[in-house]
Order: C-alpha cells, then structure tokens, then sequence
C-alpha cells in the first residue's frame, strides 16, 4: 500500500472536487463517474487484498440497491466503503458490513455511515491466531436458557425448536444474546447481554431507525453482543481501534488508512497479530462509550 500521508491530500480533493448527487436519474450517473474517476488515486492506497475494480464495483451495486445512498457526500460513501475494505470486509450481500444514509442536521446533507454487521464482527474475531472458535446466538423466552457467572460459569442453552420438554410454534420474544469465544490456551470468554442493554446500544446509533437494525434486527443483536466483548478479546489493537469506530460517520477519506495498516491479509492463512493491550489502551470517544459499558 502507498504511503497515505503522501497521498491524502491528492485523494481528499479528487473526492472534495467530485460531483455532488442527487436523486434524479442524471444523480445516478453522476455518482458512478465520481467514483470511477477515483479509481486511480484508490489504487494506491488500497490494501492488497482487494483492487480499486472491485472496490467501486462493490460500492455501485450497494448503491443501486439502496438509491437513498445516491443522495449522500460522496467523500461519506467513499470513506465508509474504505474503512470495510481496510478490515478486509466487504459492504453488502455477505453481511460483513452496511453502509447505511441518515440526514446530518449539523451539515444540513446525507451522510453515509458504516456498520460493521454480525458475520463480518466474528470474520475480525475469528482470525485472531489465540482463538479456535467463536459464536454469538439469540435467546428467545421460549428457549431452554440456564447461566450463572461463577468461578466455573453455569450455562446451558436449548432453543425452543430443539426442547423435548415443550412444544412451542415460534421462539416468543427476543430476551437477549450471547457470545463466546474459546482460546486455544483451553480458556474461554463468555458475554451476555438482556435486550434492554442491546436497546440502549440501538438507540445511541444514528441508523437505530433504519438500515440492518430495521431489516436485520436478530443480527444486530448479535453484532451488539460481540462488538461489547471486543476489548477483552486476544485481538490486534489496530481491528479494536477500528471496531470503536464502527458506526461513525467519515468524511476524511483517508481517516482510517493509517489505522489498520496491512497487517489483514484475508488471502494469507498465517496472520499475525499484536498482543492485546488493556482496555484503557484502546481509544474511545463517548459515543463508543455508551455503547459499550454495558457491564
């Protein structure tokens, strides 16, 4: 990857000099030239794992699917769509990760956020090389569900569709979620959080009416659950930085490039990664706060 303090200033004025959306049809291929003719000054900043091609590519086609992103600053939408791609993430059909448009009063325009989702929280767990394996899963009232936090934890959970002791037609309603990883040392984390704290996590959001948390909710549950347990996780201090920064609006499009530099390579099978420092290492603004002292 290029050196991005060299190259942010090119970026953020091509991005700054682009040409502005809007919802008509002739928006629409403004904002596909805008983002083709960003496609050589990316080239140089991207991570190996993907090419400046695919990264638009990917971009346009989750624009097509959500037109109300056609409104939005594009520097929003580019530096939302860099920031997945700097995590090895991608935006859209998989899951990884949302970009999601909601009104920004202060600058009186759209603005584009991205939200890291479910899968794409356990793809960053998961290749942390002291972990062997992680879950989250719902608990619904009509689930078999036993915990108690002790020196040895109590836990036991059995779905309602899987209960011999009951028949139930569906799960009633959501009453939380949990996540536990198993370290390769034999140890493991466990977290679980009722639905009144994944609520209070909903509604700090900018997207809390809109986006997955409207079309996927059981999965934001699970992305709450995971993303709170992160600073106690074996992984680098680059991805936490960077998970504290999930559902933050960038308009700096290089803001998160010196972030996490190219130490994820999702086509490599031996990464390595830094030891996990402290929670007090990790910087968090109070926004990330709220969201996640839960405990």
């Amino acid at each position: 990857m290029g050196n991005p303090s060299a190259l942010k200033g090119q970026l953020q004025k091509r991005a700054e000099e682009g040409i502005k959306p809007s919802s008509s049809q002739g928006g629409s291929r403004s904002i596909e030239e805008w983002f083709q003719n960003m496609k050589p000054a990316l080239a140089q900043v991207l991570p190996k794992h993907i090419t400046a091609d695919r990264l638009v590519r990917i971009a346009l086609t989750e624009i097509r699917t959500n037109p109300t992103l056609k409104q939005c600053n594009p520097s929003s939408l580019m530096a939302g769509v860099l920031q997945a791609a700097q995590l090895g993430l991608e935006i859209g059909m998989l899951g990884h990760a949302y970009l999601v448009p909601f009104r920004n009063n202060k600058q009186q325009r759209m603005d584009a956020q991205m939200i890291i989702g479910y899968k794409g929280m356990l793809e960053l767990v998961r290749r942390s090389d002291r972990i062997s394996n992680a879950v989250a899963r719902p608990v619904y009232e009509n689930d078999y569900f036993h915990l108690k936090y002790g020196f040895k934890d109590e836990f036991e959970h059995v779905p309602w569709y899987m209960r011999d002791d009951a028949e139930f037609t569906d799960g009633g309603k959501l009453k939380g979620a949990y996540f536990k990883a198993e370290m390769k040392d034999g140890g493991y984390y466990f977290n679980y959080l009722p639905v009144q704290k994944i609520e209070e996590h909903r509604l700090s959001s900018k997207a809390k009416n809109s986006g997955p948390w409207v079309d996927n909710y059981e999965e934001m549950c699970l992305k709450t659950v995971v993303r709170a347990s992160f600073k106690w996780l074996p992984v680098s201090i680059e991805v936490q930085a960077a998970v504290v920064q999930d559902e933050t609006v960038k308009t700096d499009i290089l803001d998160d490039m010196t972030l996490v530099p190219d130490v994820i390579d999702v086509e490599s099978e031996d990464v390595t990664y830094e030891s996990q420092g402290s929670p007090e290492d990790v910087t968090q603004d109070d926004a990330e706060q709220q969201s996640l002292n839960f405990e």
